[in-house]
């Protein structure tokens, strides 16, 4: 029996000390493969962050991770954008919609970087695409009231503004834009008191306008 055990417990030594191997090799693996990928969900907090340029590298580098992934096409056009770098944008935002024809976030951007690059027609055509994706979302409207601030149309900038303020009373943004328009329409009282709602929520762009534009000396 001794004969034969002998081998035996060699072998399983051999295999212990393999497995531990292998462990060892997966325990120091997992920390380098960690760094060298990301999850979209961290990308996302990057962006809410403003780490733009933190945000734009990760993703950049993980393209091949991710090649067929709408919604990663849509973050990296969103870091694109936030960097001005409009060209850029608009690539990754069309990659989006043709991996999903029914991305209504990269409709509604790419309709907005097509204004900031002079198509407004076709800024206009997302938008509407957008729209009948998922129609009268607030964001519509505050991105439509901004395409027409661009071509000089306050009145229905500020109707557009006023239509995403009734659909969600607590979008700054649209608020902090509506009061844009009606200060460049001279209104500095309206505007003033419009950027107030949203600086009484706590809104530092709100507070600081009002402190840059409001104070009598200013007006």
């Amino acid at each position: 029996m001794i004969i034969y055990l002998v081998p035996f417990l060699l072998k399983v030594n051999k295999l212990k000390k393999f497995l531990i191997a292998l462990i060892l090799i997966s325990f120091h693996s997992f920390p380098l493969f960690a760094r060298n990928t990301i999850s979209l969900k961290s990308m996302k907090q990057l962006i809410s962050n403003k780490e733009y340029i933190k945000a734009r590298d990760k993703l950049e580098n993980n393209k091949d991770k991710y090649k067929n992934n709408s919604e990663y096409y849509f973050l990296l056009g969103r870091v694109y954008q936030e960097l001005k770098l409009n060209h850029r944008a608009f690539k990754a935002y069309t990659k989006s919609i043709f991996l999903d024809k029914n991305n209504f976030k990269s409709f509604l951007n790419r309709g907005m970087v097509k204004g900031a690059l002079g198509d407004f027609d076709g800024a206009f055509e997302d938008l509407n695409k957008a729209n009948k994706l998922q129609p009268n979302k607030p964001e519509y409207f505050l991105n439509l009231g901004i395409v027409f601030a661009s071509l000089n149309k306050p009145l229905n900038s500020i109707e557009s503004f006023l239509k995403a303020i009734n659909l969600d009373n607590n979008y700054h943004n649209a608020y902090n834009n509506l009061g844009i328009t009606y200060y460049h329409q001279n209104n500095i009282d309206l505007a003033c008191e419009t950027w107030q709602i949203p600086a009484d929520k706590g809104v530092e762009t709100s507070k600081q306008w009002i402190e840059d534009y409001c104070n009598e000396g200013n007006k």
